[in-house]
């Protein structure tokens, strides 16, 4: 059986690495939130044309009934 010696690491190192990672875990949420607006955005213009069509469809219709 190995015994395994392990090294102590510096608080500074410990400090910087997770420095790093809470940075990073901001950037991939921003990226996250950016997405979603996107997503969302793209989502509330096809409701607004699909709504607009439709009511474009019906106020057709209706003329061309009384025609």
């Amino acid at each position: 059986m190995k015994l395994y010696m392990f090294r102590t690491v510096r608080l500074s190192i410990i400090r910087i690495l997770f420095t790093v990672h809470s940075a990073l875990v901001y950037v991939i949420q921003q990226e996250h939130m950016l997405l979603l607006e996107s997503c969302l955005q793209t989502c509330m213009t096809y409701t607004i044309v699909e709504c607009t069509v439709n009511k474009l469809l019906m106020v057709d219709r209706r003329t061309f009934r009384n025609m």
